[in-house]
């Protein structure tokens, strides 16, 4: 395996891991938010 692969999927970890905090972030904020403001 190539460094730069290896760099590249470290790369792609760390997005992914990024943009599934932010998932989780925005749906505990939505759980803790009343219904009546949830749009679907």
């Amino acid at each position: 395996m190539s460094p730069l692969f290896h760099n590249d999927l470290k790369y792609a970890r760390c997005r992914f891991c990024r943009i599934y905090s932010i998932g989780r972030r925005d749906l505990l904020k939505i759980m803790d938010s009343p219904p009546r403001r949830i749009r679907y």
